[in-house]
């Protein structure tokens, strides 16, 4: 019987892998690609790693899944929540495969916390709270044979890039490329399995920090000898890694290696609540706590503003403490500007998140909607033709892309899409994330330790004697990933699935052994549970870790 190891690279692009080949300086890459099948990977709208590794797992898109951010709006109020592994709506890869009693090894896959009972082992990755976590290993009694295994073990090591003089941020990175690595190899030789997924995510966070020290055409280019090779080192490291598993690699295993997304450069902030309150979409509540907190905000006593003078001091790490904890997002809502003075009966529409996303306040869904469901599309026309004429220097026109929800989700749970989604500047502008009201101005800098950010294409790499030799495919889709691996292990591809297998990569012995086949999966039972507000600002808290900007 076949098996399939999966490895993860967050972030990875082949804007970066390829060049560096033709370079003669990633010589596993270049050796997989040339003894394999290789092609862009499409990431989900809008490319972000909770809705893009929830589609990587479970071959649906988000209207089905039900992620589409890090966060979304809790039913009954404006205020946000937290995603986790317990809320995607359908069963991931291992689900199934463990229905079929295959065996699973599922390593730092980010949003896995809390891990799921599967027929094998699961350590979760990104955004899970802590190593101390419950949930954060399955079964529990893994945690003590992972430290005695890895002694060094960490979820995401605290690789924030701090300053232009923190040159231990690579070696943070290199270090959790190596203990990686270790933990891959140690679980892949100590366990059975059919199917092994490992994740690195060194190759996004270094993206996130260093992009202006390796573009020269960033805008806030700087040339910085630590910094310089820092993306190219991360991604040699990576290499060496892969050479090391993929030699050690069990016979009869195919190798598939993914990115969620790919990336490019970061320059710019669009503060969009501020558009749609300047526009008379968004409302402030009349009263004199508000209106005096709208007054400071218009002279400039922003978080943007606040945080820029903690950051002169070297005073960074403050920033963190108060955005993702209780009494700090307390203090955050009480000193500035925020959803809780909204006017919410006087408001058709407001956003959070950090690709644009724009909601509706719509009657019956919002708690305080007041868009009637016979305005809603004529509402949302008249938003998306006037984010179409937002211009910023000389004119120029900030957003090339617009989706309304229908075009791209379909699924039980495209209620809770964003109504309206937008790329500025094809992604190479963000907006504000996840606090309601960061700037003052419409358009602003980043942070400046975040200089890169997330791209539509990632990575798509399959080795093995099954593949095609040397073939560059087209195009294939993250939620093609979970059909073709079934495929691969001889299973009936899920009927609820949107993807397809990815047929174009096989060997034609291969497709004639394995006809494709679809079957009804139960997907009862896989809901979700309510965090509490703690462990939903502590999740949160790894946004920092993980090099997004805030």
């Amino acid at each position: 019987m076949r098996k399939v190891a999966v490895i993860g690279l967050d972030g990875a692009t082949f804007d970066l892998i390829i060049p560096w080949i033709k370079m003669g300086k990633l010589p596993t890459f270049k050796r997989l690609m040339e003894t394999g099948s290789y092609g862009s990977l499409e990431s989900t709208i809008p490319p972000i790693t909770a809705p893009a590794w929830s589609s990587f797992k479970t071959g649906v898109n988000p209207g089905k899944h039900g992620i589409y951010e890090f966060w979304k709006r809790k039913h009954d109020s404006y205020k946000l929540t937290v995603d986790t592994s317990l809320k995607v709506k359908y069963p991931a890869v291992w689900d199934i495969l463990s229905m079929y009693d295959k065996k699973n090894v599922i390593i730092n896959l980010p949003t896995s916390y809390p891990a799921r009972e599967i027929n094998g082992v699961m350590i979760t990755g990104a955004l899970t709270p802590d190593l101390s976590s419950k949930g954060f290993v399955f079964p529990e009694k893994l945690k003590k044979e992972l430290f005695k295994e890895i002694p060094d073990y960490k979820i995401d090591p605290q690789n924030t890039f701090k300053n232009e003089k923190d040159t231990g941020f690579l070696y943070s990175l290199y270090h959790e490329i190596d203990m990686r690595k270790r933990t891959i190899l140690t679980f892949m030789k100590k366990y059975s399995w059919d199917l092994f997924v490992g994740v690195f995510r060194a190759s996004d966070s270094v993206q996130h920090n260093l992009w202006k020290y390796y573009d020269s055409k960033h805008p806030k280019y700087k040339i910085n000898k630590n910094f310089r090779d820092g993306i190219f080192s991360v991604y040699k490291k990576i290499d060496q890694a892969l050479d090391e598993i993929t030699r050690q690699l069990p016979d009869d295993t195919d190798l598939i290696i993914v990115s969620d997304h790919g990336a490019g450069p970061l320059t710019k902030v669009l503060n969009i609540n501020y558009w749609l309150y300047k526009n008379g979409y968004l409302k402030i509540k009349k009263t004199i706590l508000s209106y005096v907190k709208l007054f400071l905000f218009k002279i400039g006593f922003t978080p943007v503003n606040v945080y820029n003078i903690l950051s002169l001091f070297k005073l960074s790490n403050i920033k963190k403490a108060v955005r993702y904890n209780v009494v700090g997002r307390l203090l955050l809502k009480t000193l500035f500007l925020s959803f809780d003075d909204v006017d919410w009966s006087k408001t058709r529409a407001y956003a959070y998140g950090f690709v644009g996303e724009i909601y509706i306040n719509l009657k019956g869904r919002e708690p305080q909607g007041i868009v009637d469901r016979k305005d809603y599309k004529k509402t949302r026309k008249e938003i998306s033709d006037k984010l179409q004429k937002i211009t910023y220097v000389n004119e120029e026109k900030i957003i090339n892309k617009i989706f309304y929800k229908e075009q791209i989700y379909k699924g039980d749970f495209i209620e809770d899409a964003p109504d309206i989604i937008f790329f500025p500047k094809d992604l190479e502008w963000l907006c504000s994330g996840d606090f309601e009201f960061t700037s003052n101005c419409l358009v602003y800098d980043p942070p400046v330790t975040s200089s890169g950010h997330h791209r539509m294409n990632g990575i798509f790499i399959a080795n093995g004697e099954i593949f095609k030799k040397n073939f560059n495919f087209d195009k294939a889709n993250i939620i093609d990933i979970a059909p073709t691996l079934l495929h691969i292990l001889g299973l009936p591809v899920a009927s609820h699935m949107d993807g397809r297998v990815i047929k174009e990569i096989f060997t034609g012995n291969f497709n004639k052994e394995y006809k494709i086949r679809y079957e009804d999966i139960d997907i009862t039972g896989k809901r979700g549970k309510k965090l509490s507000e703690e462990e939903e600002r502590s999740i949160l808290g790894r946004l920092e870790d993980l090099g997004y900007m805030g």
